[in-house]
């Protein structure tokens, strides 16, 4: 499965007929029409390897009364259909807020390339998701972020790079959380369990 963040509707002639067709201001910014963008584009694999896209868009059940939102949310609707993709809304009445923003969090980390910097290669990145896994296996008295700093110390590497790599982890199951209860660094390590854990 490949999760994809504020999926942009690369089609901007077709969104803007829509609006056109159903008397719908388009969204602009200084007069330019933007490209717009759906919260998730998910592409399930199945076991005969055949691709299938499903979106979803993530709102808040109170902004569901606003107009404008309902005639973006009609463009999406409509620009889908003609695309042939599921699209749906998840609102915070089916989806609690945590667990929205944990999901948040965690996929912005979901490829290690992203903090590519000179110096460290991919595959030290690797090295250290291993690193990572195997010291939280050993030290479960310890907070997670104890764990982080002192990784970061030892490989003397820019701050923030062992957090990118604990989400990376999360996001590739590699490191399981009860995604329904705030995520947090200063819990303790017991909170979490990893890959190869009893």
């Amino acid at each position: 499965m490949d999760i994809r963040e504020q999926y942009p509707l690369i089609n901007r002639s077709l969104c803007m007929e829509i609006a056109d067709k159903n008397i719908i201001k388009y969204p602009k910014i200084n007069n330019t029409p933007i490209i717009m963008t759906t919260d998730f584009m998910i592409t399930k694999i199945h076991k005969d390897r055949r691709e299938e896209n499903i979106v979803r868009t993530v709102k808040y059940s109170k902004d569901l009364e606003k107009q404008r939102t309902l005639e973006k949310l009609f463009i999406e609707k409509e620009y889908f259909k003609e695309n042939n993709v599921d699209w749906g809304i998840v609102t915070d009445e089916v989806i609690p807020d945590v667990l929205v923003n944990n999901i948040k969090w965690v996929h912005k980390a979901y490829n290690l390339d992203d903090i590519l910097i000179d110096g460290i290669t991919r595959e030290n990145l690797i090295y250290f998701r291993y690193e990572l896994i195997e010291r939280l296996k050993k030290e479960k008295n310890k907070q997670i972020k104890e764990v982080i700093e002192l990784l970061e110390e030892k490989y003397k590497t820019p701050k923030g790079t062992f957090l990118y790599i604990f989400r990376n982890c999360i996001i590739n199951k590699m490191i399981k959380v009860d995604m329904n209860k705030e995520i947090s660094i200063n819990k303790s390590i017991n909170d979490i369990s990893c890959r190869g854990d009893d």
